[in-house]
């Protein structure tokens, strides 16, 4: 989806070797049913779905009741279709995707959008920095150095003020 509200068609990849046909049946308009032995994303799967999304990128409760009278049944690749269209027609919406865009403040920009406090963990701050004090560093356009060991122990995260000044660079 994009902060427009469009959605490309949807990519099912399915656990097997042969497609059938009938796993179409109810599917979205435009649906891309790929195959892989044990249901993964292989190298030749991943290759497909780029395919499939390549040809969009220049262009701009279901499961519950279907189970109860199938009691004992599991979801069918058959099945599936029909209630993957359910969900996605309810799901890939305009609403969903602008107000997507909008409550993360993506679009239109809005650096306010999430609160400070819930972008980063505590574990952050318990060498006595704040996302006030943050605030306060400048940044002056070089990187740190990091010590090898460091980058042992490394977990991936988004510090405070990088979030801030990408905002209040991006705002100007």
């Amino acid at each position: 989806m994009n902060a427009a509200g469009q959605f490309i068609s949807p990519f099912v990849l399915f656990k097997g070797v042969r497609k059938r046909h009938d796993f179409m049946i109810g599917m979205p308009s435009g649906t891309e049913v790929a195959m892989s032995e044990k249901g993964w994303v292989t190298e030749k799967a991943f290759k497909l779905w780029l395919q499939h999304f390549n040809r969009y990128r220049t262009k701009g409760k279901q499961t519950t009741a279907w189970q109860y009278p199938h009691l004992n049944m599991g979801i069918t690749k058959v099945a599936f279709g029909g209630l993957f269209k359910q969900a996605w027609n309810q799901a890939a919406t305009v609403g969903n995707a602008t107000k997507g865009f909008e409550k993360t403040g993506i679009f239109p920009l809005n650096a306010n959008a999430i609160q400070d406090h819930k972008l980063i963990g505590d574990t952050l701050y318990q060498d006595g920095n704040t996302p006030e004090s943050n605030n306060e560093q400048q940044l002056d356009g070089t990187l740190p150095s990091v010590d090898a060991e460091q980058v042992d122990d490394a977990q991936p995260s988004v510090t405070h003020y990088t979030v801030t000044y990408v905002f209040k660079t991006v705002g100007k």
